[in-house]
């Protein structure tokens, strides 16, 4: 089976236990064991994917929260751009209308971000079909 490169854990943790010698209280502690953490925690790749807003952790979950954390951001600085452009307070704007075109100037942009990087695909593989003999 293989296994998926993930980084390994983003914060390792895990008992360490250090002694000295009773006899002598002014001597140097000196590592006598390491345990594994009980948990794991979060990878290095999930941990990427947060903070890059990203959605490739891996985990489905994560993966779709992201993806929902980035959509309402970019629909927040849509909103923003809009009030401010084209001054929502003085027009007496439905809120509602505002709120729904920047979900769709949001959506439209996840949806360029997505055609871009299937073209980068197939430039991609277009690349390596001309390398090939």
């Amino acid at each position: 089976m293989n296994k998926v490169n993930d980084g390994g854990p983003a914060f390792p943790g895990g008992a360490v236990r250090k002694t000295r010698p009773a006899h002598d209280p002014g001597a140097d502690f000196r590592v006598t064991d390491i345990t594994d953490p009980k948990q794991s925690g979060m990878t290095l790749r999930q941990y990427a994917a947060i903070k890059l807003r990203v959605p490739n952790s891996g985990t489905d979950w994560l993966d779709e929260m992201i993806r929902t954390s980035l959509r309402d951001d970019l629909a927040a600085k849509a909103m923003q751009g809009m009030a401010g452009r084209f001054g929502y307070c003085e027009r007496g704007w439905d809120q509602k209308d505002l709120a729904g075109q920047s979900y769709e100037i949001a959506d439209a942009t996840l949806a360029a971000r997505g055609e871009e990087e299937a073209r980068a695909i197939v430039r991609a593989a277009a690349e390596v079909g001309r390398a090939m003999p």
